[in-house]
């Protein structure tokens, strides 16, 4: 009979494929999303590749028979998914330092104006307002008043259960303000570009996990129509808009919108990006989990026309981060190939139509043991990690855009 590998973790279950995606497969995903309200983390892809899925208590039986009918293997690993979040609040709670806990979009706001009133390396405002009427802060960090210098953008929390991701960029904008005129590494850095970062794009959606609901991806917005709410953010961008992965069901977590570039975080994200295109160098955009470091494209299997300085840049960069301390290893290369085919999205946007060369989108730790549930303790190792992969980038840059 035809095996898959499946870890089941309580009302979460992860899979590891060790044979060639089939319809076989595919049957029993689209049972386990249509019959049993299981959501896929992360969806088949490749041979040897991790699959996820949360199904509720009442449907976590059902799934191990549906499992058993289809002859894939299991093995239970977190038992309770709400236990785990309150645990992980709990250790939140108790940590002294900042950046070993997860914040609120309050909490992450202070410490931005903190950071804004004591150095004059940043300048922090807001790029325009949510759905629910946030502000979407973003923070300029610019050395040495050079105007006009080459620019990375670095946007972080555009789904909003993934957590680490403002978390770490926070961290970022931590190491990049102080080590300034103390690491000789970040100053030279500094001084050769600006670094602008926005830690929180879906501030709705973000609030809504901690209020609501922990494993919300979308925004917020009301969609005409359908009692279901919000938006995929990261399917809402103009460039091949309504294709593979983006669904046009209001109900789905990777719903598209109804057109492209409808929601109002896009819009005032894409406004930013537009007035400062002529700079515009670098693009990260950071998310969790898989521990991927991704050039595009994400909705095309052909290789972009820059592959080889992205692969490049790409192995330069995780040799950096294994070397960050921790011997983590990131695969790299692009979305269609690590993951799967996805239209709508933000890095082929800015790749292909702002034809910004460096490109990235960062799946952050780990692999799938606790995949968006990352334990706060592992929050600064990983933001460790990517400040090397980005001080690497920036090192490794041709900077022929100058300005």
């Amino acid at each position: 009979r035809k095996v898959l590998n499946v870890n089941i973790i309580g009302f979460f279950s992860s899979f590891s494929a060790v044979s060639n995606r089939n319809d076989f497969t595919n049957r029993c995903q689209r049972q386990s999303e249509a019959l049993l309200g299981a959501e896929m983390w992360q969806p088949p892809t490749r041979p040897g590749s991790s699959v996820d899925m949360t199904v509720s208590a009442d449907n976590f039986s059902k799934l191990k028979n549906l499992l058993n009918d289809y002859g894939i293997g299991f093995k239970v690993q977190i038992t309770d998914i709400q236990s785990l979040i309150n645990r992980q609040n709990d250790e939140s709670n108790r940590s002294l330092s900042w950046h070993k806990s997860y914040h609120t979009l309050k909490e992450i706001v202070i410490e931005m104006k903190r950071i804004n009133q004591t150095t004059k390396l940043v300048n922090m405002k807001s790029i325009g307002k949510s759905f629910e009427r946030r502000d979407l802060y973003i923070m300029q960090i610019q050395a040495n008043n050079q105007t006009n210098k080459p620019l990375v953008f670095m946007n972080c929390g555009i789904h909003a259960r993934e957590w680490v991701s403002p978390a770490t960029c926070m961290y970022v904008v931590d190491q990049l303000v102080s080590l300034y005129g103390k690491d000789s590494n970040v100053t030279s850095l500094l001084n050769m570009v600006d670094v602008t970062i926005l830690p929180v794009l879906n501030a709705d959606g973000y609030e809504y996990t901690w209020s609501t609901d922990r494993l919300w991806r979308k925004n917020r917005s009301p969609n005409r129509g359908s009692k279901c709410v919000g938006t995929d953010l990261n399917r809402n961008w103009q460039f091949k808009w309504g294709g593979l992965r983006a669904s046009k069901d209001p109900c789905a977590v990777d719903y598209r919108g109804p057109a492209a570039m409808s929601e109002k975080e896009v819009k005032f994200l894409n406004g930013f990006l537009n007035s400062e295109a002529k700079r515009l160098v670098g693009y990260l955009d950071v998310h969790s989990y898989s521990q991927f470091w991704m050039i595009p494209w994400g909705s095309d299997m052909r290789n972009v026309a820059d592959y080889d300085e992205l692969i490049r840049i790409s192995r330069k960069i995780v040799e950096s981060i294994k070397s960050a301390g921790f011997n983590t290893t990131y695969d790299f290369g692009a979305p269609s190939h690590l993951l799967y085919l996805c239209t709508g999205t933000l890095q082929d946007y800015v790749y292909g139509t702002l034809k910004v060369k460096y490109s990235f989108a960062i799946e952050l730790r780990d692999k799938g043991l606790f995949g968006f549930l990352l334990p706060p303790h592992y929050i600064e190792p990983t933001a460790k990690e990517l400040f090397e992969g980005l001080k690497t980038l920036i090192g490794e840059m041709k900077l022929d855009k100058q300005v």
